[in-house]
């Protein structure tokens, strides 16, 4: 059997996404207010996974209806950089091949708000930092700390179980308690906020907790795309095997995101993807 150009291709593709979509999980759980650098680096992730597993999805989809032929450039530089246009646009495709999977994402979900969110970093406040810095005009809803703590709180008053959050709270004010008369903290929110010591000692746990339920939640954006993907993949391999079923041109996209699922007790505990 023979392996084309377009097949080496995609399969790199695959294992481009899998790396960064199991980076920015695994950055996103591990990110708190001792590791700043970790959300940065876990939107960044996630964006450029997101994007491509979707551009990828279309391009096989194109692939289906052409005889195999991949769209040009130019195509598919029009989609651009903005996560919800893809996924709409993904979401259009899947229906106009019976496939109901992303379905699952209501546009008044958690899920869709996450995606919104990575969808403004994608496309303009990952450079919040360095605009801000040069004198650019921005408000500080923009700064995607400030804006994905907000999302966060949201994620653990849904989520979170409140014994847990109980939990914390008074095991924090026990320690400040006996700490307070030794000690004192010079730390900041996401928000740039000083904190008091309680809160410091509160505060990263809270959002440790929510880290793991926002985690799953993007599990659920993630899944609707995998089964989507796969399925168009799968009927992109039998057109292959049946116009040129000598030389392989599509590999089985499901293989390169095993790691997706959306066990929920499952993803809650575990902390490094793939």
């Amino acid at each position: 059997m023979a392996f084309s150009p377009r097949f080496f291709l995609l399969q790199k593709e695959g294992f481009l996404v899998r790396s960064c979509l199991g980076s920015g999980l695994t950055a996103l759980r591990a990110a708190n207010l001792d590791e700043p650098g970790k959300f940065y680096a876990a939107f960044i992730q996630l964006c450029i996974g997101l994007e491509r597993m979707m551009k990828t999805i279309i391009i096989i989809d194109y692939m289906v209806d052409h005889h195999l032929d991949a769209p040009d450039t130019r195509t598919m530089k029009n989609y651009g950089h903005d996560l919800v246009l893809l996924f709409e646009s993904t979401r259009a495709l899947a229906t106009k091949r019976g496939l109901r999977y992303c379905d699952a994402i209501a546009k008044v979900s958690m899920e869709y708000r996450i995606l919104q969110f990575l969808a403004k970093f994608a496309t303009s406040s990952r450079y919040y930092n360095v605009d801000r810095l040069g004198g650019a005009a921005a408000a500080e809803d923009d700064d995607p700390l400030v804006e994905w703590k907000k999302l966060l709180l949201q994620i653990i008053s849904l989520d979170v179980p409140q014994g847990r959050i109980r939990r914390i709270r008074e095991d924090a004010a026990t320690m400040a308690s006996i700490l307070g008369d030794c000690m004192f903290v010079t730390q900041h929110d996401l928000d740039n906020r000083p904190l008091q010591l309680d809160e410091t000692l509160r505060l990263p746990n809270i959002l440790a907790a929510g880290a793991s339920y926002a985690v799953y939640r993007l599990f659920k954006i993630l899944s609707p795309l995998k089964e989507t993907l796969s399925d168009v993949a799968d009927e992109a391999v039998q057109l292959n095997q049946r116009e040129d079923g000598n030389v392989w041109h599509i590999p089985y996209m499901r293989e390169f995101f095993d790691f997706i699922c959306t066990n929920k007790a499952f993803t809650l505990r575990r902390k490094r993807w793939p």
